[in-house]
Parts: structure tokens; sequence; C-alpha cells
């Protein structure tokens, strides 16, 4: 294991739509007062974001969409380009598509291209997976860039630069 330090340098998200409150998701499921207030008492959510329009029934936005949204605003908050990363990982449980991944089209979306990508598909856990894997990537040296949906990471240390034939997974050649 190499002396390599990963942290986070920026986070990026994105939710779908506007927020849903209990009324309105009450009234589109034709549920009554008493199921309303169990939501309040018992779980306690008063609102949430969901993917799907409710009025027309469809999809507004593709986990590649959210995804890309939260990759872009961690790659500004973080003051880097599409150029600065080296390898893209990817936590979902409700991926787009099975091929082309998920992970490739944000990667595509971003013009982040002829690196490594990886999308774990995996619940809850699958944050902690994701972080484990980019980070154990990072500290030993077998990437040096990292961006995902969750947050940007980078080592302390740049090693020399990278030759891209050496690389697998890629998006699309450059």
């Amino acid at each position: 294991m190499s002396d390599r330090t990963v942290r986070v340098l920026s986070v990026g998200s994105a939710l779908p739509g506007p927020p849903i409150d209990t009324a309105a998701l009450a009234a589109r499921f034709v549920m009554d007062q008493l199921w309303q207030q169990w939501v309040d008492t018992f779980i306690g959510t008063r609102t949430r974001h969901l993917a799907v329009d409710l009025a027309i029934g469809r999809p507004g936005q593709s986990s590649a969409d959210l995804g890309e949204i939260a990759a872009a605003r961690a790659l500004a908050g973080a003051g880097l380009g599409a150029g600065d990363v080296d390898l893209v990982v990817l936590a979902t449980a409700t991926p787009d598509t099975l091929m082309p991944a998920t992970v490739n089209v944000i990667a595509d979306r971003l013009r982040i291209d002829g690196i490594p990508t990886f999308q774990l598909q995996s619940g809850c856990s699958g944050a902690v997976q994701t972080i484990d894997v980019a980070s154990s990537l990072l500290a030993t040296g077998r990437a040096f860039f990292e961006e995902q949906t969750m947050g940007r990471f980078r080592p302390r240390t740049r090693p020399a630069p990278r030759r891209p034939e050496r690389h697998c997974g890629t998006t699309r050649t450059r």
C-alpha cells in the first residue's frame, strides 16, 4: 500500500423534480387522512423527490441525467475539468440500462474519455463500497484521479502522466 492520502475535494448532488409532499402523494394514490398521519408519524418523511412525473406517469429524469448533473457540480466545485479525471466509479441500484452502463453514459456526456469506468450495482451499501473501491485504486496508485456521483477524490501527490494504452474499460477513444 502506498502512503498516498485520499481526500474529498468536492461533492455534487442532484434530485429529480420538485419536492412531493405526503398530501400530494396521498391524493395521487387515493389514500385517506389516516394514511397521511401514519406516514408523518411513523416514517417522518414530509417530502420526497420522484424521478416519475406523477401527473403523467412518465419518467422525468434518468439516473444518467442525475449522475451527469451531480458529477458536473462536483467537478466545478473542485475547480477541475473532464481532462483531469482518470477513473469514474458509480454506485447505483437503478441503472438506466445494463449496456451501455449508466456510468459510461455519464462519462460520455461529460466528455470524460479514454479512462477506466466501474459501475457497482448495489443498494444502500453501494455508496460505501464505491468509496472503498475508488480510494483503494487511488491509494495504491492504480489510478490517480477519481470522480463519482457522490464525490471527488484526489491523492496528495500525482504520479507520472498515465499512458492511455494501459487502461481498459474506456468509454470511447480520443
